[in-house]
């Protein structure tokens, strides 16, 4: 689920905070049942946040309207937001996150 796409640092990372290099890890759309996944994962050249040292966004969609979305960035910590509710999240590593982000969406209400 998670694959490499690319094994160079492809880029960088620039933002009033951070001046990094980044490779892209994943960047796939999975279509589902009811919507569409989207999973977007980055490895910084160092930690934005003290734990680890990865970028993502995970993003399902259900048309327009986004139903759950896991994400971090400059700011802020991990979290995710399900149904437009902006939780905390502690990441542990991709396996969890990839883990974690499906079985949200599986217990979707309807």
């Amino acid at each position: 689920m998670m694959s490499v796409v690319s094994g160079q640092w492809v880029g960088r990372v620039s933002d009033s905070v951070t001046r990094q290099f980044y490779r892209t890890l994943t960047d796939e759309r999975i279509q589902l049942r009811d919507g569409t996944a989207h999973l977007k994962v980055w490895r910084l050249s160092r930690p934005m946040h003290p734990g680890h040292n990865f970028k993502y966004r995970l993003v399902y969609l259900e048309g327009e309207r986004v139903r759950v979305l896991y994400d971090v960035h400059t700011g802020k910590p991990d979290h995710k937001h399900i149904d437009g509710d902006q939780l905390p999240y502690a990441f542990k590593d991709l396996q969890t996150l990839a883990t974690d982000f499906f079985s949200d969406i599986e217990e979707l209400p309807k």
